[in-house]
């Protein structure tokens, strides 16, 4: 599952991915997860479509790549994803 979320989106710590995705790439991330998933699993998508709304804080070491979040107000189908594994 790293794989194929490393594909899409930045690897932001222990299972939390983000990024921006169109509506395709968001539809296809979504089908090939659930081709991966085993049924222990789960998949929760935050879908932020205006900057107003999105607000990132960390405390600590962020232990993932150490890129700043650049939140943009994008017309569809471009959306902002964050992904977080359960």
């Amino acid at each position: 599952m790293l794989k194929l979320f490393r594909r899409y989106l930045v690897w932001v710590q222990n299972s939390v991915f983000e990024g921006e995705l169109t509506d395709s790439q968001f539809m296809e991330l979504q089908l090939e997860a659930k081709k991966l998933m085993q049924q222990e699993d789960g998949v929760i998508f935050y879908r932020l479509q205006e900057e107003r709304y999105a607000e990132r804080t960390v405390l600590g070491i962020e232990k993932g790549e150490t890129q700043p979040l650049s939140l943009k107000v994008v017309s569809l189908p471009e959306s902002l994803f964050s992904f977080s594994a359960v």
